[in-house]
């Protein structure tokens, strides 16, 4: 298919890519409607056919990235807990793998402080995530898998600092090795925090 023959949805999808190439590559502060245009190859009226205006390419990548970044798990799934939260890293890494550029944006809030209302996205995505870590942790108590000595609101923090540590340290690394296989050796040590029993 040719550029002037593209469908819209693969137009969007493509000027996001790009977009999110950019800041990847070069920095925030070189996504400019024109870089995208220039690198696509196409007008930048044929970019405004698509999104309103830069705020709009960049809620679009919020919204992809939040999509990728999701990780609820149901918790009746699981008889073990700490299964499932090595499974809720295991499959972020997994995801993040498979789309290593998203790294650009989804740990980098400041991307988002120009335009509130994206920033709200950000802030309510991270908050969800919070909750649910929280809520899994709540719920092994209950279950008397996990300590009850273990605070829900810093485990939840712990352990979205290790993933995001994590991430960040594979992206300055230039993605050169596999994240997947580190998330085992991280969720032993997440585990540790819980208090694993014998019998796990």
């Amino acid at each position: 298919m040719s550029k002037n023959t593209m469908s819209t949805e693969d137009r969007q999808k493509e000027i996001l890519n790009i977009a999110l190439k950019i800041i990847h590559e070069e920095g925030y502060k070189s996504l400019t409607v024109r870089n995208i245009a220039d690198r696509i190859g196409i007008s930048e009226p044929a970019i405004y056919r698509h999104f309103d205006n830069k705020e709009e390419i960049v809620r679009g990548l919020a919204e992809r990235a939040f999509r990728k970044d999701c990780s609820r798990v149901d918790l009746e799934s699981y008889e073990n807990l700490h299964d499932l939260l090595k499974d809720i890293l295991k499959n972020q890494f997994e995801i993040l793998e498979r789309n290593p550029y998203i790294t650009a944006i989804l740990f980098h809030s400041e991307i988002f402080r120009e335009y509130p209302e994206i920033e709200k996205l950000f802030v309510d995505h991270q908050r969800e995530k919070e909750n649910h870590l929280k809520e899994v942790v709540r719920e092994g108590q209950k279950r008397e898998c996990f300590s009850k000595d273990v605070d829900e609101e810093a485990f939840a923090l712990i352990f979205m600092g290790a993933v995001r540590m994590s991430v960040l340290k594979w992206r300055n690394e230039e993605f050169s090795y596999s994240l997947k296989e580190k998330s085992n050796r991280i969720s032993k040590e997440l585990s540790k925090i819980l208090g694993r029993h014998d019998d796990d």
